[in-house]
């Protein structure tokens, strides 16, 4: 099979799919005609329906039309006019579900006289025994007209309701053949597409799952290390392509492998070599580096000593700067605060004037309450007055409308108004009393204002003293402030005077610092360039002992391989000798220009401590005197 295996998935799953799709159509025609069975069936249950309630209303209506022959109350009238007005309505909505069906069309036409009829024949039977009483409705009940047309109207909607049910039968018969070849078609789908999918993919997995491992067992005994295992896979789907892809890559590798062989072997070699020329240089770099050492602690040791007085004279300096400063604050917060001291004694001043005034005020307060409150007795005392006035007025107009009722006919003005009189003392003793009420309650808070006035008036007094204590102790302190101020001023001036000889000492200890730091840092480069130098030495011999240790590892590693030609086991063989010579002339130069380094370093040194350095802030540096 030459396929690849996309196209055989494929055809699998595309088998697979066509038995889906098939099952599937023929599912949902069978749904389909089951769903349109069913809304058939509901349709002829709507028509028997309808039917019924057509004939339980004609019922009805027959029912109301005997109890109201028999009884003549009209109550038993209300089942004949409820069903006389759905019978219509009815009757209509069963034209309209049979309306594909001409024989119920033709059943229906022929039906809707006799039930008018049947409802005139009632109707003439009701109105027989409102007019002409029982015997009359009776003797039409009894000729029969009503059940015949009742027999007729039973017989046709009888043979509607029996071709409905026989429709209803056949559609339910068709329900269960589409169920049936539904539930069919899914099962034996099922299993087809079971089977199918079964063989198809033992078929894909038998292509796939031998190549893939026959093409394990190679990678096997390749990962062993034996590069001469062919790779025999036919096939040209993908596997197959894999499989080309790995004997290729397997070629390849043993290509490398062999190139390998051959390069471990100059690796070795070159790095004995390499290691011994190191070696011999890492002994002189190390003297030259013990040198330069001790000349750098040196300089470090003077240059931290000078860094430590500096630090010393930047904290006195910054010290004495801060004391000036805050002898200065000082001053300006001293004089703010006998400022501050002068407007509180002005504030105090004003504050005993104005308590003065208030005093006054409320002393004038409390007279015109007191003489409120003398005010309101004197109206109380009228109101009492008035009161006995309205009293003596009540009593003599009561005696009036006595004398009138004896005068009779003659004296009922005179009692008119004596009794308008009599109100008028009573409403003139109510207002009197109410009035009298209200006097008393200001007389009540009048007394309590002037308690509270006379209070007010001692804690006037005492505000108006602590006012003038707090005066003159605002005073004191303006004295003493201002005193405070002129000896916070001496002060200042001091500090700044310290302030000034601290930063000349500072900037020298500063010269002397930037000369000491010169010489200690071209000391440290020195000493610096030698250690790298050496370091590097020591990693180039390092690195040449690693790399001889590589190269033997590598010997090992490719010894495993097997290639078929016979180099693994040529390299087993002793490495050549190499000479070192041309590595070991490179290094002597170097240590003759390290020496020249260091000598030229130093005397620079030298000359740098001897003649001073400056530091200036405006080029950043150090420039030479």
């Amino acid at each position: 099979m030459n396929m690849t295996i996309g196209k055989k998935m494929a055809i699998g799953f595309g088998a697979n799919l066509l038995i889906l799709v098939i099952i599937g159509l023929v599912s949902y025609m069978s749904s389909s005609k089951m769903i349109q069975t069913t809304i058939l069936s509901e349709h002829t249950y709507q028509v028997l329906d309808s039917i019924g309630q057509m004939e339980i209303d004609l019922l009805n209506a027959e029912v109301g039309q005997r109890g109201y022959i028999i009884t003549g109350l009209d109550h038993y009238l209300d089942p004949y006019n409820t069903a006389i007005k759905r019978i219509d309505a009815e009757l209509e909505k069963i034209r309209d579900l049979t309306k594909n069906n001409a024989n119920h069309q033709s059943k229906l036409d022929e039906v809707e006289p006799l039930i008018q009829a049947e409802l005139a024949e009632l109707k003439n039977t009701i109105n027989l025994r409102k007019d002409s009483g029982f015997d009359a409705a009776l003797q039409e009940v009894v000729t029969g007209k009503g059940k015949d047309i009742e027999d007729n109207i039973r017989k046709i909607l009888g043979d509607i309701v029996a071709k409905e049910r026989t429709l209803l039968e056949q559609r339910s018969g068709d329900e269960h053949v589409a169920a049936a070849i539904t539930k069919s078609t899914i099962l034996f789908g099922t299993l087809v597409a079971s089977v199918v999918l079964t063989v198809v993919g033992f078929l894909i997995t038998r292509g796939i799952i031998n190549p893939v491992r026959n093409l394990v067992d190679i990678s096997g005994i390749v990962a062993q290390g034996d590069l001469t295992a062919e790779v025999e896979i036919k096939t040209k789907d993908e596997i197959g392509q894999l499989a080309s892809s790995f004997k290729k890559m397997v070629g390849s590798l043993r290509e490398v492998i062999e190139r390998v062989v051959a390069a471990s072997t100059g690796v070795s070699a070159s790095s004995q070599q390499l290691s011994s020329a190191a070696q011999e240089s890492n002994a002189t770099m190390e003297e030259m580096s013990s040198a330069i050492d001790q000349l750098a602690k040196g300089a470090q040791s003077q240059a931290q000593r000078v860094e430590e007085t500096s630090k010393v004279m930047e904290q006195l300096n910054a010290s004495i700067s801060q004391s000036a400063k805050s002898s200065e604050e000082a001053a300006s917060a001293s004089a703010q605060a006998s400022q501050s001291a002068q407007n509180g004694a002005e504030a105090v001043k004003t504050a005993i004037k104005t308590m003065d005034k208030i005093e006054n005020s409320t002393t004038t307060t409390s007279q015109a309450v007191t003489q409120l409150g003398k005010r309101s007795e004197q109206m109380a005392q009228i109101v009492d007055v008035i009161t006995n006035v309205a009293d003596q007025t009540n009593l003599l107009a009561l005696n009036a409308a006595i004398e009138a009722a004896r005068a009779g006919e003659a004296g009922r003005g005179f009692a008119v108004v004596a009794e308008e009189v009599r109100k008028l003392a009573e409403n003139s003793s109510k207002s009197a009393a109410e009035i009298d009420q209200l006097i008393k309650e200001t007389i009540s808070e009048t007394d309590a204002a002037v308690k509270n006035m006379e209070t007010s008036t001692k804690e006037v007094a005492s505000g108006k003293e602590m006012i003038a204590n707090a005066g003159n102790t605002l005073e004191e302190i303006q004295q003493a402030s201002e005193s405070v101020s002129t000896m916070l001023q001496q002060i200042s001036a001091s500090s700044q005077q310290m302030a000034a000889g601290a930063k000349q000492v500072t900037k020298s200890v500063e010269e002397v610092a930037a000369i000491s730091e010169q010489a200690s840092s071209s000391t440290e480069q020195c000493s610096a360039s030698a250690q790298q130098m050496l370091a590097t030495m020591q990693e180039t011999a390092s690195s040449a002992q690693s790399l001889s240790e590589m190269g033997i590892d590598l010997n090992t590693t490719v010894a495993k391989f097997k290639t078929g030609d016979g180099a693994t086991e040529k390299n087993k063989s002793t490495l050549k000798n190499l000479s070192g010579q041309s590595m070991a002339q490179r290094l002597a130069e170097a240590k003759k220009k390290m020496d020249g380094m260091i000598h030229q370093k130093s005397h620079e040194t030298k000359e740098k401590v001897a003649v001073g350095y400056e530091f200036t802030e405006e080029e950043g540096g150090y420039v030479n005197d």
